[in-house]
């Protein structure tokens, strides 16, 4: 398995009942008591890690190359109909990161956190969370891929917004970390009424802009849809115990993009750093909707974009040239 790119799947753990989906698990690490363990959520995000393209083949500017898995389980159960529910705190959730960061950073170096509180973000002072979790990355030397938060009061979200939407519509922490990648939603069908156009946000995916005004989300991709009444749903497909399945949420945009940026990880030798690998990410992002550069006053809604896959996001065209230069910026 060194041989492919391979997400940390940070979440509620990985089903071992799907035998096609365990043959690319490279690995297991579970910090949750067996009576607690619920892995509907991160299996369906596990499972658009892996086939994401294969199970949505109606959905372009999906990724289809391969993608291995390390299960981590750290997110118990929070569904009473599901089982016996406990709840994990910030600081807990920090401390099992950490070990795990501890034993696997060197191995792997994308990380996708589909996961949000109720805190909205404020416009002038980071989360604590945010700010912790920055200090992993920077300290390990890895990239976390974070959904920008859902938004689940109706009426959702309209497009454009406006009003009191854009003060309680904004991302949730920890999507006001600065060093990771945090990923919006935009929708894969078009409502003609009551709900968002094709490749505009989807009605549930929160937005930016982040504290200081930085662009937040930084990336979107394809998270499923609903009308603005939530009476109307088209979600995206995915695995679950049973079978396939179908949800919506930013939680579900965001491995999209972690498989895009473990595949720029592995494509390159040596290893290139967490801002490299984001400034290629990120350089090749379009607006879904007509294929070129988010326009100014969209980008807190669609950051820079959808991410364009490997080999597309490494290259350019024959009469182009991108020149990357990496170095320091002193304080002061």
């Amino acid at each position: 398995f060194g041989e492919i790119p391979t997400v940390v799947v940070v979440d509620s753990g990985i089903s071992n009942q799907i035998p096609e989906l365990q043959s690319w698990i490279v690995g297991r690490k579970s910090e949750v008591a067996p009576k607690y363990r619920n892995p509907e959520h991160g299996t369906f995000v596990a499972g658009l890690i892996c086939w994401g393209a294969g199970l949505n083949p109606a959905i372009t500017g999906i990724d289809s190359n391969p993608c291995g898995l390390f299960d981590f389980q750290v997110l118990p159960n929070d569904d009473p109909r599901k089982g016996e529910i406990e709840l994990i705190r910030e600081q807990e959730f920090l401390i099992s990161l950490e070990t795990a960061l501890q034993e696997h950073a060197n191995e792997f170096k994308v990380w996708n956190l589909s996961l949000s509180t109720d805190t909205v973000c404020s416009l002038d002072q980071f989360s604590e969370f945010a700010e912790e979790l920055d200090n992993l990355q920077d300290k390990y030397q890895v990239s976390f891929v974070i959904s920008a938060g859902n938004y689940t009061s109706l009426p959702l979200l309209d497009y454009p917004r406006s009003g009191p939407q854009l003060e309680s519509g904004r991302i949730t922490a920890p999507a006001d970390s600065i060093l990771g990648i945090t990923v919006g939603s935009v929708s894969h069908v078009d409502y003609k009424k009551n709900g968002p156009k094709m490749h505009q946000p989807s009605a549930f995916s929160r937005h930016g802009a982040g504290p200081n005004y930085i662009i937040k989300p930084d990336l979107i991709h394809y998270g499923g849809s609903c009308s603005v009444d939530g009476t109307h749903m088209a979600g995206i497909r995915s695995l679950s115990a049973d079978g396939t399945a179908e949800d919506m949420g930013t939680s579900f945009s965001a491995p999209l993009t972690s498989r895009v940026l473990a595949q720029i990880y592995h494509q390159i030798t040596p290893t290139p750093s967490p801002v490299l690998a984001r400034a290629l990410l990120t350089h090749h992002a379009r607006d879904p909707k007509n294929g070129e550069r988010v326009s100014d006053g969209e980008e807190n809604f669609l950051g820079f974009g959808l991410p364009a896959p490997v080999p597309y996001c490494l290259g350019c065209t024959p009469y182009n040239s991108t020149l990357i230069f990496e170095d320091y910026l002193r304080p002061g």
